[in-house]
């Protein structure tokens, strides 16, 4: 990306920024826990949610709530000295038995999922472009 560290992280740190670059999460509830936003509802009964767990300066752990176990989201920025460039890396973990369903699921899940990970780091590129944002 195009942007320094110091633009690209707020927009990753901040849930209620999400509603900006995140797909599907434009008009999603923000979530609060001892009347703080941590995440956002991504369901309108708030039963699944995408939870900030913590926030390590360059990156930022986040968790999938639901009835199924959670996952847990994070993005690290990584920034390249000497360089007008800074690596976005968006990942999720999973944490799989041994059952098939649970094999198969996540097969789908990252054929669902992908392509909105790249569109959101494409919106994140957007969003922080050094050369829009000095125009």
């Amino acid at each position: 990306m195009g942007a320094p560290p110091s633009a690209i992280l707020p927009v990753l740190q901040d849930p209620a920024r999400w509603k900006e670059w995140y797909p599907g999460l434009d008009s999603a509830a923000l979530y609060y826990e001892n009347g703080i936003v941590k995440g956002v509802n991504m369901s309108p009964d708030g039963k699944v949610s995408l939870v900030v767990k913590e926030n390590k300066g360059t990156e930022v752990i986040t968790e999938f709530r639901s009835s199924m176990r959670p996952v847990v989201n994070g993005w690290n920025v990584i920034s390249h000295p000497g360089s007008d460039s800074t690596t976005v890396q968006w990942y999720m973990d999973f944490h799989l038995r041994w059952y098939p369903w649970e094999k198969f699921t996540s097969i789908l899940f990252d054929r669902w999922y992908g392509p909105k990970m790249e569109k959101g780091l494409e919106n994140i590129r957007h969003l922080t472009d050094s050369s829009r944002l000095s125009q």
